[in-house]
């Protein structure tokens, strides 16, 4: 009975001594990661030594807890190794060493154990038990110092990037007049305050990183668009002297359609008003003028005011554009009318034509008295389209009431 109870026994102990080997070689790893990463943890402060001083207590603890349980299993493995086949006492003291709560372990800081869920007062464990909790500590202690060197490593590398970016866009932004940009100037002072804390507490450097990483991105966009502005601006000065040509030619067809409506429409009715000349040449707000001191101020490397004012330049021109437009198209209407009623009655005459009806006296009079008006000036609008009127419903009688088909309409008769 006492030999089957030894083999559970032999099996933890070996897990146990194996254990305890793998350990020895990470607990060493782990120590000479805190030297070289933690060697001045004096100097650290904020979050950065808050998690130093717990990978070091839990360093000084897993030492502390290795050598009780590397006592216990030394103990067990004399007591095992004395006699082949121990008698009882002997197993039930291994057993008791092995797989009861033979280890007294001491307690870690408060704040290091309820984190991580590790004894904060004395406490006995059985051998498996510390080795597991052992386990999870080294762990912890391992991700500390590794999230502290990779703060540095990475913080580091984003403050060197990040300062570059920041000179860059402060001498584009001397090159553009616009040293007050305040994203810059605030990126600037998260910068270099992130420099200054960076060697004693990287991990609380990030989000101030991640601050002056968003401001750049800002500036970056502005500047751009700055120098953007500034280098299309003779583009663009360029466009708005031929928009104001355009302008120009669209006012003039207007005051030109007004006045073939007038001398060719009898009392034309709709007509608007041509653009003033004041729209073109007034010295404080004529197109001209304006364009011309903006130019001016281009030429002498005021761009950003000349750029601003090209802005509100722009707006003006297309206002008066669409003002222009809507002049032509009113001022073309009647003569547009006109057309299309000769239209219609060169459509009608064609249907009379068809219908058999050239010569018949009402059609004829009708149709002579409409081309007489249509093509007489000043025409009476309103009266050609009486007659074109007239004109239609007269022959749509003659159709309704006609035996004569249309040729080759669905009355014809086949031959």
């Amino acid at each position: 009975m006492d030999d089957l109870r030894l083999g559970p026994i032999d099996d933890t102990l070996k897990q146990l001594e194996a254990g305890l080997s793998a350990m020895t070689a990470n607990l060493v790893d782990l120590e000479a990661a805190t030297t070289t990463h933690l060697a001045g943890a004096a100097s650290l402060s904020g979050e950065t030594a808050a998690r130093a001083e717990e990978a070091l207590a839990l360093v000084g603890w897993l030492w502390s807890q290795y050598l009780c349980l590397q006592q216990v299993v030394q103990e067990a493995r004399g007591l095992r190794s004395s006699r082949r086949h121990p008698d009882r006492p002997r197993v039930e003291q291994l057993e008791q060493l092995v797989t009861g709560q033979s280890v007294l372990v001491t307690p870690v800081p408060s704040a290091v154990g309820d984190r991580l869920a590790l004894p904060t007062t004395a406490v006995s464990m059985s051998p498996c038990d510390l080795r597991d909790t052992m386990e999870r500590a080294l762990e912890a202690a391992r991700t500390d110092v590794t999230t502290i060197e990779e703060a540095w490593a990475e913080g580091l590398g984003r403050l060197e990037r990040l300062t570059a970016d920041w000179q860059s866009l402060t001498v584009s932004a001397a090159g553009l007049d616009d040293d007050d940009d305040p994203d810059l100037i605030s990126a600037g002072e998260l910068v270099r305050a992130a420099a200054l804390a960076m060697s004693s507490d990287p991990l609380s450097q990030t989000e101030a990183l991640d601050e002056a990483d968003t401001r750049l991105g800002r500036a970056r966009s502005r500047l751009s668009d700055l120098a953007s502005r500034r280098e299309g601006l003779p583009a663009r000065l360029d466009a708005a002297h031929r928009l104001l040509e355009a302008v120009a030619e669209l006012a003039a067809e207007g005051r030109a359609a007004g006045d073939r409506a007038r001398e060719k429409i009898a009392d034309p009715r709709g007509l608007e008003s041509p653009l003033s000349a004041a729209t073109f040449d007034d010295e404080r707000r004529g197109l001209r003028p304006w364009l011309k001191r903006l130019s001016a101020a281009a030429a002498k490397g005021a761009w950003r005011e000349a750029g601003a004012g090209l802005d509100e330049w722009e707006r003006a021109a297309v206002a008066a554009q669409l003002a222009a437009q809507r002049v032509v198209a009113a001022n073309s209407a009647p003569l547009n009318v006109r057309a299309e009623l000769r239209g219609r009655l060169d459509a009608l005459s064609a249907k009379a034509a068809r219908l058999g009806l050239a010569e018949d006296p009402a059609v004829t009079a009708l149709r002579a008295q409409a081309r007489a008006m249509l093509y007489s000036a000043p025409c009476d609008l309103q009266r050609a389209d009486a007659l074109v009127n007239s004109l239609a419903v007269t022959l749509s009688r003659h159709q309704q009431t006609s035996s004569v088909p249309e040729p080759g309409g669905p009355g014809e008769r086949r031959r």
